[in-house]
């Protein structure tokens, strides 16, 4: 049932569900609270892992498009398949990967949900930096600007994205628990720069 292609919807999980099954079956098992971290590592702990191999985190963002005003967490999300932002639900995904078996595993999936004070900021950062590229057109010199010093890259604010993804591989090492040693992060190009490096430098 819960492997079934296309789109999920809950009637066609309660039709396929066959006898015990129903709308409200269904129902009742989407309010169920499940560790999900906690229950894949089982699941990968006892049928994937081999304790001869190397095991790497691997980490991306996911995009589900969904039309409509109703849905829970409906947002423009920026989807790099479609190049540009439509609306949505914006995912990030956790899982290890297997360097013999070249084979991924997830771990953990969560749903990246901004809140309005985010979108405000967003909004705000998204004008300052047309302003900025609108000023120095109109200037017209290129390169640095005179006066300008070098800022201290030592104390790093991570943005409300980072904080997530910070948080979700802070409780899957705990889940983790030695068990798997995991030596390094694989994420998209994206976070290749000074603070997602701080970001995953804590964890060690």
């Amino acid at each position: 049932m819960w492997a079934m292609t296309g789109r999920g919807t809950m009637v066609g999980r309660a039709r396929w569900a066959g006898n015990g099954g129903s709308y409200r079956t269904v129902q009742r098992c989407f309010y169920t609270v499940i560790s999900w971290p906690v229950l894949l590592w089982v699941c990968c702990r006892h049928h994937v892992l081999d304790p001869t191999d190397t095991y790497v985190l691997a980490g991306d963002a996911c995009v589900v498009t969904k039309s409509g005003k109703k849905t829970y967490g409906v947002d423009r999300c920026c989807a790099s398949l479609y190049g540009n932002p439509v609306p949505g639900r914006s995912f990030f995904a956790l899982s290890w990967m297997s360097r013999n078996a070249r084979r991924s595993s997830p771990l953990q999936v969560v749903h990246m949900r901004r809140t309005e004070a985010e979108k405000a900021a967003a909004r705000t950062k998204a004008q300052q930096h047309i302003a900025h590229l609108k000023n120095k057109a109109q200037k017209g010199q290129p390169g640095r600007p005179k006066g300008s010093k070098n800022r201290e890259k030592t104390h790093v604010v991570l943005s409300p994205v980072r904080q997530r993804i910070q948080t979700m591989i802070q409780q899957q090492l705990a889940v983790l628990n030695g068990v798997l040693p995991v030596e390094h992060p694989v994420v998209a190009g994206y976070f290749g720069n000074h603070p997602a490096l701080h970001m995953v430098r804590g964890f060690g």
